[in-house]
């Protein structure tokens, strides 16, 4: 119900504001280089195997930051009014020698084996955004918009015992859609310094 309220909120704010013009290109097209953390835990059940909560960074030793490259398409629809397409992946490494036994995707993993991880996240997103204007100078420009879209993230772990006779390995692969709603704020100085935050 909070966060109900704090969204009608939000809207009925910007409902009030005069529409914010896009001074951009009408089709913007970037490339990025980012530089995600991973932390938290993950549980594969496999053919009715529960398997292990795995720490990430402790029981695995998934190293942070990853390997990660962000591709955004941006068109603009109304004056006031930004479609976004966005694909980010991301890739995370581990090598470590098993503290404690533990079964991950069906496989037992047993004290003293090494391991090796490998990791990759995937994330796809459509967003609208919708911008107002909060305050405007010869030198300042302040803007704040609301985005709403959807998303699919996808996961694919491989991890690998490296020590046992014969080497096996596990991989697993998840996706699921979810709903995005955000905020996104933009400060712009003297025409040559741009900040966006999502």
């Amino acid at each position: 119900m909070v966060g109900s309220l704090s969204l009608l909120t939000i809207l009925a704010f910007l409902g009030v504001q005069d529409p914010a013009p896009h001074e951009e290109r009408a089709l913007d097209f970037r490339v990025r280089t980012v530089f995600p953390f991973l932390e938290g835990d993950i549980s594969v059940t496999d053919n009715n195997l529960p398997g292990s909560t795995l720490d990430l960074e402790d029981t695995l030793d998934i190293e942070s930051p990853g390997d990660s490259a962000d591709i955004m398409v941006s068109a603009l629809i109304f004056p006031w009014f930004r479609i976004h397409a966005e694909y980010w992946v991301s890739r995370f490494q581990g090598s470590t020698t098993v503290k404690e036994t533990y079964n991950f995707g069906g496989s037992v993993y047993n004290t003293g084996q090494r391991t090796k991880t490998d990791l990759e996240l995937q994330i796809g997103s459509l967003m609208g955004e919708y911008n107002v204007f909060l305050y405007k100078t010869p030198h300042w420009r302040f803007e704040l918009g609301l985005e709403v879209g959807a998303g699919i993230i996808g996961l694919d772990i491989h991890l690998q015992n490296s020590t046992a006779n014969p080497v096996f390995s596990e991989r697993q692969r998840f996706n699921t859609p979810i709903p995005l709603v955000g905020l996104f704020g933009k400060l712009e100085v003297f025409d040559t310094i741009m900040a966006e935050i999502r």
